[in-house]
């Protein structure tokens, strides 16, 4: 009987031995499976943060421009004036007509670089923690961006063929109008 406690005692420090190795390799997997979770995760926070600098130096290029084209277009003003006194015979400087006429040509279109905005689009808006930024940036980019698309598209770039064509025919007639040839 006494050899029969022996064995059982053995045995049972034998299971108790193996379940603990069998815990301790359990423990060590999940471990590492929570160690290569987390490193994923601050990769992941760092593409995410790597990508919204990109973003905020595309928004500081994009403010840029449009501060650009917002002095073209006061100019443009300016160019309205200059051809409208031109139209009603009112005084003008003629030795400005190629600067005003080139001016008046000219197109000033908004360009805006979405790619950083696409990485995270592509990579799920759920990458971006911040309800409220996340909600400013999907504004920006799928709205109000897209309808300055849409207001590209429908600018006409050929619109100034027909006073091209009327200036260049009769370039010599109202150059004398103005030299008094």
């Amino acid at each position: 009987m006494q050899n029969s406690n022996q064995n059982t005692a053995g045995l049972s420090s034998k299971i108790l031995k193996y379940l603990a190795e069998l815990l301790v390799v359990v423990f060590g997997v999940y471990l590492g499976f929570k160690a290569n979770n987390y490193a994923s995760e601050l990769t992941q926070k760092d593409y995410v943060n790597a990508t919204i600098k990109e973003m905020y130096h595309s928004l500081e290029q994009d403010i840029k421009d449009a501060e650009l084209n917002m002095e073209g277009h006061r100019k443009g003003i300016v160019v309205v004036q200059y051809f409208f006194k031109l139209v009603h015979n009112k005084s003008v400087d003629i030795d400005s007509f190629d600067i005003y006429y080139h001016r008046l040509t000219r197109n000033f279109i908004s360009v805006q670089n979405t790619s950083p905005f696409e990485t995270i689009r592509s990579k799920g808006y759920n990458v971006i923690a911040n309800d409220s930024l996340r909600r400013k940036m999907v504004k920006l980019y799928d709205f109000q961006y897209e309808m300055l698309e849409k207001l590209k598209k429908s600018i006409n770039l050929h619109r100034f063929i027909p006073i091209n064509l009327i200036i260049s025919m009769n370039f010599w007639i109202i150059l004398s109008i103005f030299i008094k040839i």
